[in-house]
């Protein structure tokens, strides 16, 4: 709980410092969350009761499968998605899936990675400017302003 105290407090005192890792460390806790949750509603991996309600096959596990056994959910996959998510959200980047790769190896891991980090930055991208660019906005620091068409290709026969 302590750590999620000093978090908070990193990431809005003054000084420069680090954003990414509480945001991370917040991402991560919500996928835990998630993953426990699901680990509780379907201890065996199994969409057992959606089959049963709508009475069609649906893939068999949530999860891994690993050698022709599935394995149960695990909440460590679910927080490294979740911390991906979380921070490509905050951070308004895509490369966040390559550095949660990097850092933990799993190639399994990759695709629910990207497709979390591209779904969230897609919604928050649509609701709010990125961490980066509200600190500089509430700063009031000079900045590029984005860079306007350019009127030159009228002058050229472009087919």
């Amino acid at each position: 709980m302590g750590q999620f105290v000093f978090s908070i407090i990193c990431s809005t005192i003054p000084v420069p410092s680090g954003s990414f890792i509480p945001v991370f460390k917040i991402g991560a806790a919500f996928g835990r969350i998630i993953g426990e949750l699901m680990h509780i509603w379907f201890p065996t991996g199994k969409f057992a009761y959606i089959s049963l309600i709508f009475h069609f096959k649906v893939p068999h596990f949530i999860g891994m499968r690993y050698g022709g056994k599935v394995a149960k959910i695990i909440p460590g996959g679910y927080a490294t998605v979740g911390a991906a998510a979380f921070s490509g959200s905050v951070t308004h980047t895509i490369s966040v899936s390559v550095i949660i790769f990097e850092m933990t190896g799993q190639i399994t891991h990759i695709i629910p990675i990207m497709i979390a980090v591209l779904i969230s930055n897609a919604i928050a991208s649509l609701l709010s400017p990125s961490i980066y660019d509200s600190i500089i906005l509430i700063k009031k620091l000079p900045y590029l302003p984005d860079l306007l068409p350019s009127s030159s290709g009228k002058y050229f026969y472009i087919k």
